[in-house]
């Protein structure tokens, strides 16, 4: 049996304090501006004050750009459950409650990174570096912003693919909403807000219970249970400041079929932690960060435990100076990961400590029309080669070009990880790059785009360990098209993807076509309608028995919702799945059939 270290010190930041401790720190200064806020009370008392809008210019959220020169979508509260953009597709293995992997432009479920209002997430602890979405949750974000192409120049690692970016923002609504569905589904939301002389909280509570189906094909139920919290302050201070704190939390105990097989049961727990301390005013941003995963499985009394905390610092400032605004900032991240594999037969053990520092400059500009954006940063990690990432892109009119680049670090596991049947991580290995080019054009409705990226130094396993000789290709088109025509609304994505490996095979769970409509149809200010149609064209998959390359079938799906207010009451109905098609996505692992859900809220 081996035995984890329970608690590691930390002694990285500036040799004088924990980022731990700085954290507390930042918790202190908030507490105490609350104090000074209300001893401020009668400097505010009585006057109109607006929500001050923060801006980050061409630093962690791209809709902050005077004109966007590289594609990105924001996915709004209304959607949010579904992220259906062109060019992002999320599978997860199995029903609701399982692990969810997200694909951007066809690279690999772990060069994608996720963020939370601008900072990463990342787990980790887990394998091969890919974050689970699925057990992060969506409650409390009111948007989803998608960077798509490599993002080193902004956030550093882990983006060599894309970014997602979860936003959270204070509103006002208070709300108690139950859902009853198929499978015995079975929700409870409850969301409260107030401001206090200008104190503003806000807190999203949910429990969600299913019977669910079996993961793998089989006649068993596979339940799950959700538990989320995410809680928000925000205050203003004086000299323009905005003062700001969230903790977010998601508890996830689940039933699994391993393998794809149905008798292979064990049980999962997910634990996600955030808490985030930020200051920020219009052109200068503060943040605190400290991000926990852990998860735990038992399978015949043996427990399998994974855990990473990291923590984060970032700061960084927008000066203009002839109407030419430049950004430079810093972001520090210490992280810990630990797990242990104990199965029978098998064990494996990983105990590590990472930091990285980055140091970032960028700017955005226009002259007669044109709008340009050129960012750098340097990153320096411990046990890697220091990376250097850029991104330029230029737009004029309605058409935009941009090249950038990107890096994803090895995990803790490929580099350090041994297990007893011979495996033993290489610590020599250093990070995966890309770089992308793309071409694009939007007319507010139309947005077309052309990319080509590759992907150098992926690692493939060999012997009993991982190397750095591996590469891909990813070239592809994307077609988004909104417009609204009276009381009708289209939303429609189409991507063609052409990816290929090292020996020029397809990359797996990679479709060719994807095609994602959405039609909404307004019937008055207050009854709305809703189809969406998605269809997933053939892929490569390996087979969950034999481990053989396997085709995939091409799948189509219809779903309907319907949505009305009456006075502060709001009732949904939704069917998924509505001619009840039968699929496995991927191979071996089942999806559901028709569903039905039932929804009433109360607003107050």
């Amino acid at each position: 049996m081996f035995t984890l270290k329970k608690e590691r010190i930390k002694k990285d930041l500036l040799k004088i304090f924990e980022i731990k401790n700085l954290f507390t720190i930042g918790i202190l200064i908030l507490l105490l501006s609350v104090f000074k806020a209300q001893a401020d009370e009668l400097t505010y008392h009585g006057h109109s004050v607006e929500p001050l809008e923060i801006t980050v210019y061409a630093y962690r959220t791209a809709s902050d750009l005077r004109s966007k020169t590289y594609s990105s979508s924001v996915v709004t509260a209304d959607n949010i459950a579904d992220i259906e953009v062109a060019g992002v597709d999320l599978q997860t293995t199995g029903p609701k409650g399982q692990q969810t992997s997200l694909f951007i432009r066809g690279t690999n479920s772990n060069h994608s990174l996720i963020a939370i209002n601008g900072i990463s997430i990342k787990d980790h602890s887990t394998i091969s570096g890919n974050d689970d979405l699925g057990q992060i949750g969506i409650l409390g974000f009111d948007q989803i912003e998608i960077i798509k192409g490599p993002a080193g120049s902004i956030y550093g690692p882990d983006a060599i693919g894309g970014v997602i970016n979860l936003q959270s923002n204070i509103n006002f609504d208070n709300e108690i909403k139950y859902t009853l569905g198929s499978n015995n589904l079975k929700k409870q939301n409850l969301s409260l807000s107030k401001n206090v002389n200008f104190h503003m909280f806000s807190l999203d509570v949910e429990k969600e219970t299913s019977d669910s189906i079996s993961v793998a094909e089989g006649p068993e139920n596979d339940p799950y249970v959700f538990r989320n919290y995410n809680f928000a302050y925000e205050t203003y201070l004086d000299d323009g400041y905005v003062l700001s704190s969230s903790l977010i939390g998601r508890n996830n105990d689940s039933s699994l079929d391993g393998g794809g097989v149905d008798d292979l049961d064990y049980t999962g727990n997910w634990q996600f932690n955030n808490k985030q301390v930020a200051l920020k005013n219009k052109t200068t941003v503060f943040v605190l960060n400290n991000a926990q995963h852990k998860r735990t499985y038992t399978d015949n009394n043996l427990v399998s435990t994974y855990n990473s905390n990291s923590n984060t610092f970032l700061t960084h400032k927008t000066t203009t100076v002839n109407e030419i605004d430049f950004t430079y900032g810093l972001e520090y991240v210490t992280s810990d990961a630990d797990f242990l594999i104990n199965l029978p037969y098998y064990t494996s053990l990983v105990d590590a400590s990472r930091k990285n520092v980055g140091v970032f400059f960028g700017s955005d500009y226009e002259i007669d029309g044109t709008v340009a954006t050129f960012g750098i940063r340097y990153d320096n990690a411990d046990n890697f080669n220091n990376e250097l990432t850029y991104r330029f892109g230029v737009s004029r009119n309605k058409y935009r070009l941009s090249y950038s680049t990107g890096f994803k670090t090895p995990t803790v596991y490929e580099m350090y990880g041994v297990d007893n049947y011979g495996f033993k991580g290489n610590p020599n290995l250093f990070s995966e790059t890309s770089k992308s080019y793309e071409i694009g054009y939007n007319d507010g409705a139309l947005d077309v785009a052309l990319f080509t990226t590759s992907v150098t130094d992926t690692l493939t396993y060999e012997g009993s360990t991982y190397t750095n000789n591996g590469t891909s290709r990813h070239n592809g088109a994307e077609i988004q098209y909104t417009n609204t025509f009276g009381p009708v609304t289209l939303v429609n994505g189409y991507t063609l993807l052409f990816t290929k490996d090292t020996n020029g095979q397809n990359l797996l769970r990679r479709p060719k076509h994807t095609y994602n409509s959405n039609i909404y149809y307004d019937v008055d200010s207050t009854t709305r309608l809703k189809l969406n149609v998605r269809y997933d064209g053939k892929y490569d998959d390996i087979h969950s028995s034999t481990y053989q390359r396997t085709k995939m079938s091409s799948v189509s799906l219809l779903n309907v919702s319907y949505q009305t207010y009456i006075n502060n009451f709001l009732f949904e109905l939704k069917v998924d799945n509505l001619t009840n098609k039968r699929y496995n996505k991927p191979h071996g692992y089942k999806q559901t059939g028709r569903t039905y859900l039932a929804s009433i809220a109360y607003k107050f």
